[in-house]
């Protein structure tokens, strides 16, 4: 028989728990909503799901009844408390209470010795809105553990990490999330979907990660080419790259890999593409 999961709004009255403002908590009520999500990930009965912020727990019971383990990652500890009460009979989810920014998602699942360590873990979760950006770059220090991530974010940032060169949402979570993934807008979610309600419209996204090395050379180096190139958006490319200072590229080395890409230097950041820019960094390396 398929389990009757409660309401969002049923646990937050039965556990006493009110919405922390200072950790940016909107819950996400809406089951039609949390069905879509887990719809897209797609998790198999092969498949290790991670969940970041799980809250109550209910899209984490969703997931765990179509894949093979969810590890829900949780700083609340009255979260943690409220979903292991109500869901902690359900075998195949481990809850943790850590802060995604400081645990490392391969120890999550690795350590636990729960999957394969070849095999690639799914990843989902609706993303407090003021450490999304921050979640995205964990999820590109860690992308190679990674097959696919289906998140909630704030609309204008997921505009940006989907963004297409030429325009203002165009930058460095952009092309630094592009050049390892297919990234997706998929739907918006309306404010009355969450408890409480947040000022501003979310939008779920899905990340297909590639696997290999995406064609960069040197990942480390290639962030700081695009850091660099962005830092001052207002120049053309030349001079925001020099102004950057990256490390052992002068003035002369900078114009011959220019030259050799045929990119005018006098172009904005914002106007290459992805492609261009793997390019130029793997160029610099070799000038």
């Amino acid at each position: 028989m398929t389990r009757q999961l409660p309401s969002v709004h049923s646990l937050l009255k039965k556990y006493g728990i009110a919405p922390k403002k200072r950790l940016g908590q909107h819950f996400l009520h809406a089951r039609p909503v949390m069905e879509k999500i887990v719809a897209a990930l797609a998790p198999e009965k092969k498949d290790a799901v991670i969940e970041i912020g799980p809250g109550l727990g209910v899209m984490t019971a969703i997931a765990a009844a179509k894949a093979d383990h969810v590890f829900a990652i949780e700083k609340d500890a009255a979260m943690i408390d409220a979903a292991r009460a109500e869901f902690g009979d359900i075998e195949n989810i481990t809850w943790i209470e850590e802060d995604i920014l400081e645990v490392p998602l391969c120890d999550v699942v690795r350590k636990l010795a729960l999957i394969d360590p070849d095999e690639r873990a799914l990843l989902m979760g609706n993303l407090p809105y003021n450490i999304s950006s921050p979640i995205f770059f964990c999820m590109l220090e860690h992308r190679k553990m990674l097959a696919r991530a289906v998140v909630m974010v704030q609309r204008e940032v997921a505009e940006r990490v989907c963004a297409k060169p030429g325009g203002k949402d165009y930058g460095i979570l952009s092309v630094l999330m592009q050049a390892v993934a297919e990234c997706k807008k998929l739907f918006d979610v309306t404010q009355k979907s969450f408890v409480p309600p947040p000022e501003v419209v979310s939008s779920v996204m899905k990340l297909e990660f590639r696997t290999g090395g995406c064609g960069i050379e040197d990942e480390a180096f290639f962030r700081v080419v695009v850091k660099g190139a962005f830092g001052q958006r207002r120049k053309t490319l030349r001079n925001a790259l020099l102004g950057a200072r990256l490390p052992g590229i002068g003035a002369e080395r900078l114009d011959s890999a220019l030259s050799s890409l045929k990119i005018d230097p006098k172009r904005r950041p914002e106007t290459l593409s992805v492609e261009e820019f793997i390019n130029l960094s793997n160029k610099l390396l070799k000038t």
